[in-house]
């Protein structure tokens, strides 16, 4: 099959980018790349690629005057006029900026960070430049929600009108919508990203609050937050598994803390029996 090239439509943000790199002794060779320096028609912007918790357990005593060097280095690339097409020195020993590369994204700067952190940097915590894409978030939330109600609506027609429901805190107020509304409570429906994880879980956090604004007005008894099961044993590393669990703990604490819960469903059918038992529960 042949694909017609012109008929793609590329991104028309075009930035450079180069990696900053530390060599944590001086003349041995071994270098770590400690940020991403980008330029574009706005200027220049550099961004860490080594997070603090991770620098502590690198630089041990040292990580203090390791951080203290490095933003002594980006605040003054941040406020000089680079030139990508020249070797730029910089001046504390042991950092030195990379090979320019030019690169495209239809996220602007934030599309381009997470090229450059994927294409130079190993010891990144990618989740530190996830590309918060409010769409696909609400697509994927809103896929799930879809299916569960049309399981729901299968056994129970009448249900229909629960789904996607509006309610006003204050007369005249700007109302609330609900994934789910009935007399005897209410649900929200979201999704926690194995690739979006930090984004997701803002995502069903601000689900939570919306739970919990309802119930503190006294319009429902129950609040639940459905999610289908992030995890499939064997299918993800370990410390994403971790990433994962610690979403999970966090947002259960959170539901409690308000009267609420967090309910994960195994598949559709299974989130479906969670509205059923939410609107019997005593």
């Amino acid at each position: 099959m042949k694909i017609n090239l012109e008929s793609i439509e590329f991104p028309s943000y075009r930035a450079n980018w180069a990696p900053v790199f530390f060599e944590p002794i001086s003349g041995s060779g071994e270098r770590l790349t400690i940020g991403i320096v980008l330029i574009d028609r706005d200027g220049v912007e550099i961004k860490r690629t080594i997070n603090n918790s991770l620098m502590k357990k690198l630089f041990r005593e040292k990580f203090a005057h390791v951080l203290k060097m490095t933003e002594f280095i980006f605040d003054g690339l941040r406020s000089s006029s680079i030139d990508n097409s020249r070797e730029i020195a910089l001046p504390l020993s042991g950092f030195k900026i990379g090979s320019w590369t030019e690169a495209s994204s239809g996220l602007l700067r934030d599309g381009v960070f997470k090229q450059a952190v994927y294409q130079s940097s190993a010891l990144a915590n990618m989740s530190d430049f996830e590309v918060i894409d409010t769409k696909l978030i609400t697509k994927s939330n809103d896929r799930f929600k879809a299916a569960v109600k049309k399981n729901v609506i299968k056994i129970r027609p009448d249900l229909s009108r629960a789904f996607n429901a509006s309610v006003k805190l204050v007369p005249n107020g700007v109302p609330i919508k609900l994934g789910f509304l009935h007399s005897n409570g209410a649900a929200n429906f979201g999704r926690l990203g194995q690739r979006s994880l930090n984004a997701s879980f803002m995502s069903l956090r601000a689900k939570l609050h919306e739970l919990h604004h309802v119930k503190q007005a006294d319009l429902i008894k129950h609040g639940q937050l459905i999610i289908p099961s992030p995890v499939k044993v064997g299918h993800l590393e370990a410390y994403e598994n971790n990433d994962i669990a610690r979403a999970i703990t966090e947002l259960k604490h959170e539901a409690n803390k308000d009267g609420l819960e967090l309910k994960i469903a195994n598949d559709n059918d299974h989130a479906a029996s969670l509205i059923f038992a939410l609107i019997e529960a005593a």
